[in-house]
């Protein structure tokens, strides 16, 4: 939300955002830079309530003479996700020429950011593994999500969405959530001391470090090989740290 509300001060565009939880006293983390950047926020008691209340906000906001674009959770629509596939094209420009990778390893939620990867590697031809890691919902459901937004995003640039869908392969492992979203694990801590320690790199326990954490107990249990090349795909979070 913190990148939708920094968008939208550099657009002069207002920013109403919808969180799940409790509003923190005193604000910190996240919420903090969102009310610094002034955007309205919404609290709702779950995150199944995030899309309803952002829609009948949207229509309060119509019948008051505004024009809003609504954004979902996480931006995971096709257009969000077409940004993560073009990604995959910049990827290969950074890597040494020839190299492929054998996998991009990555947190995974609400879906946009494996959809894009996963639909950037197909329409490249790259014969690479995209593995999402769950930050909370379990693996059958972000699997069905990812389809269904890269299917929505092939119609959207002009190929078959469905055939898209169905070539690709979506691939999550749920086991690495502990006790629930946004809850460390002793992987995770154990994960963001590695990270620190040895590359100065900082990963979260709602996101990136349980990611992480799946790499290392990957690398461990011999299921990648010391040639393969592995992307570990960083999607943030810093600023979780400070909650």
């Amino acid at each position: 939300m913190r990148a939708t509300a920094s968008t939208a001060v550099r657009l002069g565009m207002r920013c109403v955002l919808v969180a799940n939880g409790t509003p923190p006293e005193p604000l910190r983390a996240n919420a903090l830079l969102d009310a610094l950047l002034g955007a309205e926020l919404h609290y709702v008691s779950s995150r199944e309530e995030r899309a309803p209340t952002m829609q009948k906000l949207a229509a309060r906001l119509r019948d008051s003479g505004c024009v809003p674009y609504e954004v979902p959770l996480g931006a995971s629509m096709p257009l969000g996700a077409a940004a993560f596939a073009l990604a995959v094209g910049e990827l290969l420009t950074q890597l040494p020429r020839g190299v492929v990778p054998n996998a991009i390893l990555h947190a995974s939620s609400s879906g946009g950011t494996q959809s894009g990867l996963t639909a950037g590697c197909a329409l490249h031809r790259l014969p690479t593994r995209v593995i999402g890691i769950s930050a909370d919902d379990a693996a059958s459901s972000i699997e069905t999500g990812v389809r269904g937004i890269v299917s929505g995003l092939g119609t959207m640039i002009g190929v078959d969405g469905d055939t898209l869908a169905r070539g690709v392969h979506v691939t999550v492992d749920d086991s690495f959530v502990g006790e629930g979203y946004g809850v460390p694990t002793t992987a995770s801590r154990e994960a963001q001391r590695v990270a620190a320690h040895t590359e100065a790199l900082f990963v979260d326990h709602t996101y990136t470090a349980k990611a992480l954490a799946a790499l290392i107990a990957y690398v461990r249990d011999g299921q990648f090989r010391a040639a393969d090349t592995i992307v570990f795909w960083h999607t943030g979070g810093q600023v979780g740290l400070f909650t």
